[in-house]
């Protein structure tokens, strides 16, 4: 298998900022240039956030990213 075709592993993803669902994780871009996409898998988000990044561990530091209180 092709390394730069396997989905990578994230550890832990926080839920949608917005609405509190489960992030979708999938892989877009090319062979050549490969990318990966997190976003709010629930369709009635109001902001429907998505991520894309080279890598899944910047995917993952950006997604997780939130505002402070």
């Amino acid at each position: 298998m092709n390394p730069k075709l396997s989905m990578p592993k994230i550890s832990k993803l926080l839920p949608c900022p917005f609405c509190g669902f489960k992030p979708v994780v999938q892989r877009c871009g090319s062979i050549t240039v490969p990318k990966l996409l997190i976003g709010c898998r629930n369709q009635f988000c109001f902001a429907s956030p998505i991520i894309v990044a080279d890598t899944a561990k910047e995917a993952a530091a950006q997604w997780n990213r939130r505002a402070p209180e």
